[in-house]
């Protein structure tokens, strides 16, 4: 149980690192934002994992941060639409898809493996991105 959720905080971790990099790395104002609270969300689930280690398992149904992810995109979907999105935009938002892709696989993968797993929450948060 321990290597499953030693590898669950380092994809947490991993989602971090990756969602600061696009942060940093987009221009476009209303996605740095949605990747800085991605990039929040990952940490929040590594201390998910990280109080499971520990013999906790406390967990919230909804993300605060998806709340925030949902109205940043509302308002710029208003602002531009996917054809006058740069390229690279469009590049960058697919990274962090693949990012969340890779998490879900993973947890589904293990769901049965551990007894209380919370992968309904964490199957609705990222599928909610």
């Amino acid at each position: 149980m321990i290597d499953i959720i030693s590898k669950a905080v380092l994809i947490e971790e991993e989602g971090e690192k990756i969602y600061r990099d696009l942060a940093a790395k987009s221009r476009n104002t209303g996605l740095k934002k949605i990747f800085t609270y991605l990039a929040d969300a990952e940490l929040e689930h590594k201390r998910v994992f990280e109080l499971m280690d520990r013999g906790g398992n406390t967990f919230s149904a909804e993300d605060d941060i998806l709340k925030r992810v949902k109205a940043v995109f509302a308002a710029l979907g208003k602002k531009t639409d996917s054809a006058t999105m740069e390229h690279y935009e469009v590049g960058v938002y697919r990274k962090a898809l693949s990012v969340e892709q890779k998490s879900i696989d993973y947890y589904e993968n293990i769901k049965g493996k551990i007894e209380d797993f919370p992968i309904i929450y964490l199957s609705q948060k990222s599928r909610a991105y």
